[in-house]
């Protein structure tokens, strides 16, 4: 909008544009509902474009820029669901869940200590998100922080004990420690606990490999 208006036209047509662009933004949460709806079943594409057309009429929703992020990510396109988290971060610093989005983005990407950086913020804001904990366990994991990881893994199931992903997960770090029995337990509880054929099939094997010892 123009600082000054040189004629009285020109102001009456900013003005009556307010109200307009007002109600485009009451649109907004609509297509962020139907994008969440998409997304719930997997419709990842749909989901992109419905929080896309949220952002459009809302610039400045930080929760679009998350959601959309989520679904880029389940996609696989994760340099474009990091630009998001990028934006929801720089619109709303304080969102606990997209710093632990950004960090799992980065451990798809395999940058581990940013990843750790961004969920030990994540954390920080909200200390009782198990997924970070796990999230974080998993960066160590893969830097060879094992005492780490099991501390993270440990917390993670003690705030959601229902939390498959971090059993398997400690499964894997027993495993590199040698202690056969615990690896089993966790591999076991992971298979009562998941409906995901991937984690399934890491805990079986991880069963399988050592009761083959």
């Amino acid at each position: 909008m123009k600082a000054r208006f040189k004629t009285i036209l020109l102001v009456c047509a900013a003005l009556l544009a307010t109200p307009l662009l007002s109600a485009c933004a009451d649109k907004a949460p609509a297509h962020l509902h139907q994008g969440d709806i998409y997304a719930e079943q997997g419709r990842w594409d749909e989901a992109i474009l419905e929080y896309t057309k949220a952002i459009d009429l809302d610039p400045d929703m930080a929760t679009a820029y998350c959601n959309r992020a989520i679904a880029y990510g389940n996609a696989g396109q994760i340099d474009l669901a990091i630009q998001d988290l990028d934006k929801a971060i720089e619109l709303d610093p304080d969102l606990a869940d997209t710093y632990s989005n950004r960090g799992a983005a980065y451990i798809a990407k395999e940058e581990y200590a940013l990843a750790i950086a961004d969920l030990t913020r994540a954390i920080n804001l909200d200390p009782y998100l198990a997924e970070a904990y796990s999230n974080r366990g998993w960066a160590y994991f893969n830097e060879k922080y094992y005492e780490s990881a099991m501390v993270d893994f440990n917390k993670a199931i003690e705030l959601d004990p229902e939390l498959a992903i971090a059993y398997c997960n400690r499964g894997l770090v027993y495993y590199e420690k040698k202690k056969d029995d615990l690896a089993i337990a966790d591999f076991r509880k992971t298979i009562e606990l998941s409906d995901d054929p991937v984690l399934v099939q890491v805990a079986e094997q991880g069963i399988e490999s050592l009761q083959g010892k």
